[in-house]
């Protein structure tokens, strides 16, 4: 038990008991704590999913992220339509990492998402605490990122809106599948895909283009994950502007077809 993670997901915890957190390994020899009942969880159903068929059945990857919203206490659970006049522009959220898988031509998305009718927001997954940051999530219509933990964020996301993952060069694909292309659409949310090809990545200034990590990146895989993150999951990118505006456009389409849709704050 770490206190760190205690302390950030305090009001998680405190949302599925009503009785204090214990650190068993910290307790005084002998003391007995008495229940009426308890849940103990031993399996995880997979990385970052909810299985219905599984105990407690029946529940899906969207009650979670309902759950989610109820825990923060979050306004937003369905895109909506803005009856302000004129209307809000849609808000968009580009999750910015420092240390690696960094976009290097942040800005330039910026300008071009800003140009295309979105309001920008640029955050760190380590900019502020967890509720804030489910707050600020929350007020979102898209998120963009690449891949990584901080997308998993989009569980405060409210339905329909869209999340955008950037996967990496490298042969990532199936990778970023487990971890967010299968579970985002049963989250009821929109998901979108950009794939970095080679000319985008930073491997180039790496490895010469007959190196084995350019042209045979299963042959990595092969070796195992660590072998493979080491090869991919450093490397920074720099998005084709024109290529990337495609993605961007879909995912405004689809948040103002949801609003147009919208009727009381529900979807229909």
């Amino acid at each position: 038990m770490k206190p760190i993670w205690v302390e950030k997901y305090t009001i998680f915890f405190k949302s599925l008991t009503r009785y204090k957190i214990i650190n068993i390994d910290e307790e005084p020899h002998g003391n007995t704590h008495c229940y009426k009942s308890m849940t103990i969880g031993l399996y995880a159903h997979r990385e970052f999913a909810i299985d219905p068929f599984m105990p407690p059945l029946g529940y899906t990857f969207a009650d979670f992220t309902h759950f989610m919203r109820k825990s923060y206490y979050l306004e937003r659970h369905a895109l909506r339509k803005h009856w302000e006049s004129p209307p809000k522009r849609p808000k968009l959220l580009l999750i910015s990492r420092r240390w690696s898988r960094k976009l290097l031509n942040a800005y330039e998305i910026e300008t071009m998402a800003s140009d295309l009718g979105f309001e920008i927001i640029v955050m760190d997954e380590h900019d502020h605490p967890l509720d804030k940051y489910a707050q600020i999530v929350n007020s979102c219509d898209v998120i963009v990122g690449i891949h990584g933990s901080a997308l998993s964020y989009m569980v405060f996301l409210p339905q329909k809106a869209v999340v955008i993952q950037i996967v990496p060069w490298g042969r990532l694909e199936g990778l970023s599948w487990c971890d967010y292309a299968f579970t985002v659409p049963k989250a009821k949310l929109k998901y979108l895909e950009y794939q970095v090809s080679l000319e985008e990545t930073t491997l180039l200034n790496k490895y010469p283009r007959d190196h084995p990590n350019i042209q045979d990146p299963f042959s990595v895989h092969l070796q195992g994950f660590w072998v493979m993150k080491e090869a991919y999951m450093n490397e920074d990118v720099t998005l084709d502007l024109q290529k990337f505006r495609n993605t961007l456009v879909e995912a405004l389409e689809h948040v103002k077809k949801q609003e147009k849709t919208s009727l009381g704050g529900r979807i229909s």
